[in-house]
């Protein structure tokens, strides 16, 4: 198997793992195969409703970061490394409302998921 065999398998894997929710008009939360250290699954919150697409890591971030003893709003090296990094990986961090995003066409979204239709494709299987 070469690396490309093997990420075709995995993306096919997750994908078919995924599942999705609905959580109000034009959003979703995708539940992925992965686990966080405490045993919950890892949520993406989509907002299909705006334009640009937004996808959130709806606050677990700044949460896990504060039980681990990690405070980004105080002023020190791991706070400034945290925006360095979230900035060099076109992530906004929205402050106030402790909350992680990236935003993307819906066109682009769907083309890296290889998928056409977001809502009615079986990658999200939504309820």
């Amino acid at each position: 198997m070469n690396c490309e065999e093997l990420k075709s398998s995995m993306l096919r894997w997750i994908g078919g793992e995924i599942e999705c929710r609905s959580s109000g008009e034009d959003c979703l939360t995708a539940v992925l195969p992965l686990f966080k250290p405490n045993g919950d699954a890892i949520e993406i919150g989509i907002d299909l409703g705006q334009a640009p697409v937004k996808l959130s890591d709806l606050g677990d971030t700044y949460a896990t970061l504060y039980l681990a003893g990690v405070d980004l709003f105080e002023e020190y090296v791991r706070a400034a490394e945290f925006k360095q990094v979230i900035s060099s990986h076109r992530i906004i961090d929205d402050e106030d409302h402790q909350e992680l995003f990236v935003e993307t066409s819906a066109e682009d979204l769907a083309a890296s998921c290889s998928i056409s239709r977001m809502r009615s494709s079986p990658f999200w299987h939504c309820s």
